[in-house]
Order: C-alpha cells, then structure tokens, then sequence
C-alpha cells in the first residue's frame, strides 16, 4: 500500500513537488548565466546587512519547521504501527476465525473446516501457504523465581504446516520446528523469558484453569511472527498438546493465510484473496435475506446517509456503505454484494443503523441471521493494519500541515512585506541603477536572486529545525504513548 501525504501518494506528490522545484531554479539559473552581474548586486546586500537578512530567514522558516515537524512525526507514527503489524502478524496476511456465533470468550471451531479451507485453497495462486493454530490468553508463572504474568498469549501451531508457514529461530539464530516439542515441552519468546526469568530447561507452570500444569522450556525463540509480538509474552505448543491441556481435541480458533511474493506485493494481493475466501465461506442463501431485508423500508437511504456522515473519518468504509447501497438500490445481487456484507465490520454498523432508525424487527432479524451468515470470518488484519497507520498518520499530518499553511501565507505576506520595504529604502540605490542602465525587468531580477537565496537558506534552516524538533516530540510521545502493547519507534 503506498503512502500518502496530505490525502496524496507521497510518490506522486514528491515527484511533481521536484519537478516544479527543478523548472524554477533553471528559469533562475537561465537568467543568471546570462546576466551574473544582476546575481552579485542582488546578494551583495545579504552579508551587508545580517541582522535583516537574519530576520528575513527566521520569518520564512517557520513554515519549513512545522511541515518538517508533521512530516517526520507522521512518518513516526506510521512506521511504528506498521511495525507493530508486521511484528505481531509476520508473514500472517489474512486471519480466518469462527463464524462468530459466540458473543463472549473465545471461539473455537472443528479442525475439519481448516481441512476445507485447505482444499479451497489449494488452486489459488495468490496463497502462499496455510496454517492452523489456537491462540489464547493464560496465566503463567516461573515459581522458583517468584514471578507470574497473568496474560500471556499463548499459541498452539500445527508443526506440519508451521515449518512452511514462516521460520521460527531461537536467540542465537537457529531455526527450530513445532514438531521438535515433546507433550511436556514449550517454546517461549524472549519477552516471557525476561519477565518471567526463566532460560531454557526451565519449568514453567501455565493455568488452563485453577490447576496449574509445568513444562518444560525447550529453546527461547525470537519475538516476531508466529512467535508472538515483541510486545506480547508468549508460549508456543504443539498444536494437539495444547488442544489437551484445553481439553478442546480437534479444535482451534484461527486460521493463518500467508499471500504469495514479499511484504508490498503480499499486501497488493490482500484484496482480491479476501474477496475469494469470503465469497466461497458464505452462505449465499443467507446472504440473499440479508438482501431482501435491507431492499425494504428505504434502509439503502439510511446506509447511504451514515456513509456520507462518516467520510471524513474513514474513506475505506464510506466507499464500502456506498458499494453496498448501490447494489441495494440496483437490485444487484452477485458475488461483490456477497463479498461486502460478508466483512463482520459492515454488519455491525449496518445493524446500528437500523437499531437508531428505529427498525427493530429488521436489525433483530439480520442479527439472527448474522450468525449462518458465514461458515468462517475472513479478516484482512495485515492490511488492516497498515490502513490505519495510514490513517493515524495523515491525520496526525495533517493536524500540523493546517498550522504549516498558516505559516506559509504569513511568509508569504512577510515576503511581500519585506521587498516592498526593502524598495523603498533602497530607492536611492535603484535610482542610481537605473540611471546607469539598469531597466525595470532588472530590478525585478535583483529581487528574484535576493529572495531565491532567503528562500533556500530559510528552508535548509527550516527543515534541519523541523527534524530536530520532530526527533524531540518523538521522544516525549514515547513516553506518554507506550502502553506496552504499543510504542512509539523512531
């Protein structure tokens, strides 16, 4: 996905910004090869006058500090949310979990529907590869040492496909295999293994429920990926020990979709693998009463009305409502319909919808249907991940870009300001100019060298300040961001 800038593919917008900056400096060039002594007499008077010219600089920097300031903070943001996706997913694009039919605690599903998965998949050249797991949060402790961590998240792997899914490597480099684990042997990451002091051959005891059951550490492994995020202590079992301990033989809670190429081309594919998986784990009769019931009572107006209150705040959703209300009011039922309301997101804001209209017998309705509705809920969490470092990151942008534009149309004013001032206390020397031949595109010219070299002074100024000060506000968001699950990387 690629970055944007003030709404505007930072490529794009980069790309035009040199190419308007390169025409104007060889227009400036041009002139100034072909007449150098219009350069001198209009740049003699910056070191002649250093507490203006002084003055003049500071003036036109202002704007150059703030966008250098948004810019850096918003790249900040942007790289330290992406990071945490990256971290906590790996090479985890689209995540598969139950039909959503339980409300509360977590939900599990028969293994047999990761085996139909599977045989979805198969013929896909987008997937790379599948993996199947359980992911749940248990205390555990290290007793010898004294320390416990009541929420550790701890993770059961299928070794068949895990070794293929994404490496797993201990603290010195090695890569380890799920299938290595005996029944009484876990891995853990090195977040457990520092708050819970514990190093390999440790015993560490875990509560699946008020009894407390030990294992063994076999290796610590490196945070990341199917590891678990940096931020997050873990423990890794194989998949059938760990469906014992739970006593939920034959179940597992998500299914783990890796998309084919590197992290960009992976991201690229999200889309359309996502649309696949949804509209063949849909059931299409169910989706057509979810059809019916939101044709009826003008519910394409309402939808259509919450998308328009919502754009400013979130585009991807707005555009969503729309696509949706469209086929509502086209009467066009067909797999993009099916692959829309199939996002668990769209239902629950089309069910608050109708919930403040008023249409209680409707959202009652689609609420029981919601749970046939999908044999399996895809998530796009990479990508939606990366959407919201996006988000996060352009608003944060454009907070200090609107301030940035106020500076720019005072440095502008100030320019303005200035030349006129700097004319007429200068009359005197641009009369005798004239008098020696100088014309009025002359003097214009001496303006232009003047103001070119304040402008680019001010602005290498300008952006050294704005990174420098962008460092600084990093470094006290750190600690005033860092809730443990999340930090603020430079």
């Amino acid at each position: 996905m690629e970055e944007k800038v003030f709404g505007l593919p930072a490529s794009i917008l980069a790309n035009s910004m040199l190419a308007i900056l390169i025409i104007v400096f060889l227009i400036i060039l041009f002139g100034a090869f072909r007449r150098f002594i219009l350069v001198k007499m209009g740049t003699r008077n910056i070191p002649r006058r250093k507490g203006q010219s002084i003055l003049i600089i500071i003036g036109l920097m202002l704007s150059s500090i703030i966008i250098a300031t948004s810019l850096g903070i918003g790249d900040t943001i942007r790289y330290s949310i992406r990071t945490v996706v990256f971290d906590s997913l790996g090479t985890a694009d689209e995540v598969i979990q139950g039909p959503g039919k339980q409300q509360t605690g977590v939900e599990y599903f028969n293994y047999s529907e990761f085996k139909n998965v599977e045989n979805l998949v198969s013929n896909n050249s987008n997937i790379d590869a599948i993996v199947p797991f359980i992911e749940v949060k248990l205390p555990a402790e290290n007793d010898k040492a004294g320390f416990a961590e009541s929420n550790v998240e701890v993770r059961g792997l299928d070794g068949d496909y895990s070794d293929s899914f994404g490496m797993i490597k201990n603290i010195e480099g090695e890569v380890l295999s799920i299938n290595s684990l005996k029944p009484n042997q876990v891995y853990i990451n090195e977040l457990t293994s520092s708050d819970l002091k514990l190093k390999k051959g440790d015993s560490i005891g875990i509560y699946p429920d008020l009894e407390k059951v030990e294992f063994e550490v076999l290796d610590i492994v490196k945070n990341g990926g199917l590891a678990g995020a940096s931020t997050n202590p873990s423990i890794l079992f194989e998949l059938e020990d760990l469906q014992k301990l739970l006593k939920k033989e034959n179940k597992i809670t998500n299914i783990a979709i890796s998309n084919k190429g590197d992290e960009v081309d992976s991201l690229e594919l999200s889309d359309d693998v996502t649309k696949f998986l949804r509209s063949n784990l849909t059931n299409k009769e169910v989706a057509k009463d979810f059809f019916d019931i939101l044709s009826s009572n003008e519910i394409p107006s309402l939808i259509r009305e919450e998308a328009l209150n919502i754009e400013e705040r979130d585009k991807e959703t707005f555009e969503e409502l729309n696509k949706i209300a469209n086929y509502l009011d086209s009467n066009n039922f067909d797999i993009d319909f099916i692959t829309s309301i199939g996002d668990y997101q769209i239902q629950l804001i089309i069910l608050g919808i109708l919930q403040n209209a008023g249409l209680q017998e409707e959202a009652f309705n689609l609420l029981v249907l919601s749970g046939d509705l999908t044999t399996l809920r895809v998530e796009e969490s990479k990508n939606q991940g990366v959407k919201l470092a996006e988000n996060v990151a352009s608003g944060v942008t454009n907070i200090f870009s609107i301030f940035g534009s106020f500076s720019i149309m005072v440095g502008m004013l100030l320019i303005f300001l200035v030349f006129v001032l700097l004319a007429a206390a200068r009359s005197t020397e641009l009369g005798m100019a004239r008098a020696v031949g100088l014309k009025r595109r002359d003097l214009i010219q001496l303006f232009t060298y003047e103001g070119t070299v304040y402008s680019f002074l001010a602005a290498m100024v300008g952006t050294a300040i704005g990174i420098g000060l962008s460092f600084g506000l990093v470094y006290i968001l750190q600690d005033l961001v860092d809730t443990g699950n999340f930090s603020i990387t430079p």
